[in-house]
């Protein structure tokens, strides 16, 4: 038995099925992600609250079932988008009430340090943006210590210093034993920020192939019977029976969603004919990289590479929507080859 498991989790609703029944075992302290619709996604947090909203299912920690509210407040810390702050309080204040309620072994100091808020200190709360207010929710947690820390959709709408933070401080809350799950309906939140990804749906939980599954790559693609020849300067979308053609310099990146191509040009999407492995084989010669398994991106638009966490990396895009294309750990041995990076 690991540190977490959750057994036989059901959800009936009027004879309808919401997530058939599943278990989620977690050996060791790792931070993990739960991709799944608004609607599933509250039904967790509640049942992750101790209220007794699930069909079936029961929750065990350390090898001990959580029985009553008590035993999920200890064992469980959840941080919801709904929770609120004490605007009239300042940073520091804040901070120190919840270290003194859940006798936190972090100082007000360190727990300042961790979300970078020190110089907001003397702010009061009311005061801050709506990113530093999600980083100073993220302190209740770190001040609880839980055995695990549940976050509802923790980076949405944040700026791109808060992302990095978060992917720190979720890396420094597993380093000290507790594992974070993050229920988010965004993936690409979910690529950037959590080790293991799991999508759960009307047909049950699944894991997602992630880094060393990524190395499987799709096989290449064939054109069928009566598939259109075009020059291979030119990278075709068809739009309302019309077809429009694009010349690779035009293209940001390529993504794949649920199967289907997207070219992303100066922030607009098109559908791409191609699939994802021809359109790779196209555009490499055009200074294209195949980044993700669901991602190709145009490295002449790339401005920087960023290291979320030891195993998580984006690329940041040079265009006006600083665009963040997930970079599998297993593509970055093979970006600093052809970059020239030792």
């Amino acid at each position: 038995m690991g540190i977490l498991a959750l057994s036989q989790w059901e959800k009936q609703n009027e004879g309808i099925t919401l997530f058939p029944s599943f278990t989620l075992e977690v050996p060791e302290p790792s931070v993990l992600a739960i991709y799944t619709h608004t609607h599933i996604r509250d039904v967790l947090l509640q049942a992750f609250l101790g209220k007794n909203v699930l069909s079936e299912g029961t929750v065990t920690v350390n090898g001990h079932s959580l029985r009553g509210p008590k035993d999920y407040t200890q064992a469980i810390g959840v941080c919801r988008l709904s929770d609120g702050l004490y605007g009239r309080l300042r940073v520091r204040e804040q901070i120190r009430l919840y270290q003194q309620l859940h006798r936190s072994l972090w100082s007000v100091d360190e727990l300042l340090a961790m979300t970078k808020l020190k110089d907001r200190a003397r702010a009061r709360v009311k005061h801050l943006t709506y990113s530093e207010k999600q980083r100073l929710k993220l302190i209740r947690l770190c001040a609880q210590h839980p055995v695990l820390g549940v976050f509802e959709e923790p980076d949405q709408n944040v700026d791109l210093e808060t992302k990095r933070i978060m992917a720190r401080l979720f890396q420094c809350l597993q380093d000290e034993g507790v594992t974070v799950l993050l229920l988010t309906s965004n993936m690409e939140s979910a690529v950037l920020l959590a080790e293991d990804i799991y999508r759960l749906e009307a047909s049950g939980l699944q894991k997602v192939r992630t880094q060393s599954e990524e190395e499987k790559e799709d096989p290449p693609g064939t054109p069928g019977d009566g598939a259109l020849t075009l020059p291979f300067d030119k990278i075709p979308s068809r739009l309302n029976e019309k077809l429009v053609l694009f010349h690779p310099t035009e293209i940001d990146f390529v993504e794949s969603v649920q199967g289907q191509a997207h070219l992303h040009v100066q922030g607009d999407t098109f559908p791409a004919v191609f699939t994802l492995a021809e359109l790779e084989e196209r555009l490499q010669p055009f200074g294209f990289f195949r980044c993700h398994r669901s991602y190709i991106v145009n490295l002449q638009n790339v401005r920087e590479i960023m290291t979320w966490t030891r195993n998580s990396y984006t690329l940041v895009l040079n265009d006006a929507s600083q665009a963040e294309i997930p970079l599998s750990k297993t593509k970055m041995a093979a970006l600093k080859t052809m970059l020239g990076i030792k």
